[in-house]
């Protein structure tokens, strides 16, 4: 069984996409199910109405929880025991890194937790649909707002901002193990003074030439709290911020504020 996830801001044309791709795999012989997030199950879909048509106002941790639970219900009626050859996401985890993590501002630690708890299958390809969140509204003039679509252009923003982040990242890092063990060798054999000065320079620019995102340096360094690239310490892999708000808060066993 293989999974592939569509991602992307409201208008960016996932549906259009996946009923081609769908329709493509099934004239070739495949079977297929189309899953949209949240939604797919009987619980899924109530937890959908809830999320998206509720009057009343929903924290965004109520918001995060609630999607992760329709999601779980999913992966196990849905994902599990499938036969299916390919099982096709209108939107999948990602999601809830870019909408409730970027968008609303809550922590990608718990989110990436919360991926964990619930045993989310990786999927094996994820497409990332990308337009302006100006011109995605445009293409849905007609449609009325729900819920998360009246969150406004700056939520929409960060949301994008998000998936293009993840996206980045994600790509870099495949990149970075596949090509890891290779970049290691050439540096061995260029840091050899004992090896002949010709092999050394023919191996610098082998180097030179593999894509610069293959280095392992060029995958930047978030904080897993706040999402800020800045000011990151590598080791607790959160920024600055977020240790000094944390120590604040005395949350750190042992970390007292000091006063010069």
């Amino acid at each position: 069984m293989k999974i592939i996830s569509f991602e992307g801001i409201e208008g960016v044309g996932k549906s259009t996409q996946i009923k081609m791709l769908d329709a493509y795999l099934k004239k070739n012989g495949f079977s297929t199910e189309v899953l949209r997030e949240p939604g797919s199950t009987i619980v899924g879909e109530k937890i959908r109405d809830i999320l998206l048509n509720s009057n009343d106002e929903l924290s965004s941790e109520a918001e995060l929880l609630l999607m992760f639970s329709a999601r779980a219900q999913l992966i196990k009626e849905k994902i599990i025991n499938s036969t299916n050859d390919f099982i096709l996401f209108d939107r999948f985890y990602d999601a809830s890194s870019a909408y409730q993590g970027y968008g609303r501002g809550l922590s990608l630690a718990l989110i990436e937790n919360l991926i964990e708890f619930t045993k989310c299958p990786i999927p094996d390809i994820t497409f990332l649909l990308d337009i302006t969140v100006d011109e995605g509204f445009r293409r849905k003039t007609n449609d009325i707002k729900d819920r998360i679509e009246s969150s406004g252009n700056i939520f929409f923003e960060n949301v994008r901002q998000g998936y293009l982040d993840l996206s980045k990242n994600n790509n870099r890092i495949k990149l970075s193990d596949r090509l890891y063990k290779k970049r290691q060798s050439l540096k061995k054999i260029i840091m050899d003074k004992k090896l002949p000065l010709e092999e050394r320079f023919k191996a610098q620019q082998k180097l030179s030439q593999m894509p610069r995102n293959s280095a392992k340096t060029r995958v930047m360094n978030r904080c897993k709290i706040t999402g800020r690239p800045h000011g990151v310490y590598r080791k607790l892999k959160i920024s600055r911020i977020a240790l000094r708000d944390l120590g604040l808060a005395g949350l750190i066993p042992g970390m007292t504020k000091s006063s010069w």
